[in-house]
């Protein structure tokens, strides 16, 4: 479920970005920034409780490392979102440099 929070989560985020484009209204870019760091910080808790969940079973039955799976998911999530960050910045210039062309 968290996972597929974090995909709708995305989504809204590219919305964001795209209502921003359409309308050349920056003000509401810092709006969808905020709600979306929301979001994902609980996310983000939401998946340390399970990868905690998954240390402590791992130690009692000496399962997999879920916990280590799951901790490098959230790498490549944290990863991904500066990089969407970035992009998104990259796509606001570049509006911005047409609308001055």
């Amino acid at each position: 479920k968290a996972q597929q929070d974090r995909v709708t989560t995305y989504r809204d985020y590219e919305r964001g970005l795209k209502v921003v484009l359409q309308t050349g209204n920056l003000t509401l870019y810092p709006d969808t920034c905020s709600k979306v760091t929301a979001t994902f910080s609980v996310l983000s808790e939401t998946i340390k409780m399970i990868q905690d969940i998954f240390t402590v079973e791992r130690r009692r039955q000496k399962q997999e490392d879920w916990a280590r799976l799951i901790q490098q998911l959230q790498q490549f999530e944290k990863e991904k979102l500066h990089l969407t960050a970035a992009h998104h910045l990259e796509r606001i210039r570049q509006r911005n440099q047409q609308l001055q062309s």
